[in-house]
């Protein structure tokens, strides 16, 4: 044996399913996504509204004060 080679091994693994797991993830984590930006801009909405009604309820008041 000097030095020569008398063997090799490799080892080989299928990863398909793997791959396939993990691009199902990111989709589901992308829709996700789109879910929660939807969901936060809906109350943002919400809440801008509701400041807007008691700013009217306000003025509504202050007129019938008023009169």
């Amino acid at each position: 044996m000097d030095g020569e080679i008398i063997g090799a091994s490799t080892v080989a693994r299928d990863i398909t399913v793997n791959k396939k797991l993990e691009a199902e993830l990111a989709a589901r984590a992308e829709d996700l996504e789109k879910i929660n930006k939807f969901m936060l801009g809906r109350e943002l909405k919400m809440a801008e509204l509701k400041n807007r009604i008691a700013e009217l309820e306000a003025k509504i008041a202050g007129l019938e004060k008023s009169r």
